[in-house]
């Protein structure tokens, strides 16, 4: 034991003295105690939300395959992923605008923990949907299993190794490690990068730096979405179809219209006032963030950096995290 535990110390650059057990922490070797890094590969091992969004609407859940929906009056049956492309197809062929997708009740909705709720009627996809934390996921992204993990217990001093055999055991393992525990995997790991390729990682920086390059892949691919957020955004007009702040206040919007130009102005169009402003998208450790900012009070409100949780060429779906009065959602749909 004194032998692996030495081991492990010098794996996690931790320091010994002779009478007396002294534990350092240093970023580039702990994923428990660096909170960026372990925020990034939950994301990587949840449970993947995205990638029916064009059902569900949201990020916050997904729909447990198989089941049904109705999509234009077409009935389409969801055994697998490979469906959203057919509703994907039929949406494109349609002329109408607006796009409807009816979900067949009962379903069973999984959240990114991987817990599941059924659901027996729209009004309660509703109420779930409206409650659900929207998360930002890095699917594209994969440890090659089993994975070994190395963790010393600064109070107890012990060490142990533990195998993870999947992601659903990795999300777990990294959401519930208690803070006195340090934890690194037995380099070197491989991780499959979007299109499928290993690349070995040999330390903890170099897997942060690599999860931070294919950030943005991983984005447009859980969306299988070709053009960039700032290229969407910049398409056509939006309006609110859904604002939450303590209640549902998406009425507050009525009857405005958002265009946002490729300069950074942005210009908020109603029959009685036009409300000039800007806007500015950037990268904030991996996750897409907007910041808009309107004159005068009346879309207040709005100004906010908002964190990007799903989009496509119809929707942008936000969400941000506020001290005071709780988490806002904030929804644009393509006129």
């Amino acid at each position: 034991m004194r032998t692996f535990v030495a081991y492990l110390l010098f794996l996690l650059c931790a320091s010994c003295g002779s009478d007396s057990l002294e534990v350092n922490r240093p970023a580039d070797k702990d994923w428990n105690n660096n909170a960026s890094l372990k925020n990034k590969l939950m994301r990587m091992a949840q449970y993947e939300t995205a990638a029916d969004n064009i059902v569900d609407g949201t990020s916050g859940f997904a729909i447990l395959c198989p089941y049904a929906v109705v999509a234009n009056d077409q009935w389409v049956q969801v055994d697998d992923p490979s469906a959203y492309s057919q509703i994907r197809a039929i949406f494109a062929a349609s002329a109408n605008n607006t796009d409807i997708v009816e979900i067949q009740f009962p379903v069973t909705v999984v959240f990114p923990d991987y817990s599941q709720q059924a659901v027996s009627s729209q009004t309660q996809f509703d109420a779930v949907k409206a409650l659900a934390h929207p998360s930002v996921e890095l699917s594209c992204l994969a440890f090659a299993y089993p994975l070994q993990i190395k963790t010393y217990d600064t109070v107890s001093q012990t060490a142990q190794t533990v195998t993870l055999a999947s992601k659903p055991a990795l999300y777990q393992f990294v959401k519930t490690q208690r803070t006195t525990v340090l934890v690194a995997p037995n380099y070197p790991v491989t991780v499959f990068d979007p299109n499928g390729q290993p690349i070995q990682v040999t330390n903890t920086a170099g897997l942060e730096a690599l999860i931070d390059d294919f950030t943005v892949d991983c984005l447009n691919a859980v969306h299988q979405n070709p053009s960039t957020f700032e290229e969407i955004l910049t398409q056509g007009t939006w309006f609110v179809s859904y604002f939450f702040r303590e209640a549902d206040l998406t009425a507050d919007y009525a009857g405005y219209d958002f265009a946002f130009q490729t300069n950074g102005n942005a210009t908020a169009i109603s029959a009685s006032a036009n409300v000039n402003g800007n806007w500015v998208s950037y990268d904030d450790e991996g996750v897409r963030k907007v910041q808009f900012t309107f004159s005068g009070s009346a879309l207040d409100e709005l100004d906010e950096s908002w964190t990007v949780t799903a989009f496509d060429p119809n929707q942008i779906e936000m969400v941000y995290e506020s001290g005071g009065s709780g988490t806002r959602y904030f929804t644009l749909t393509r006129n």
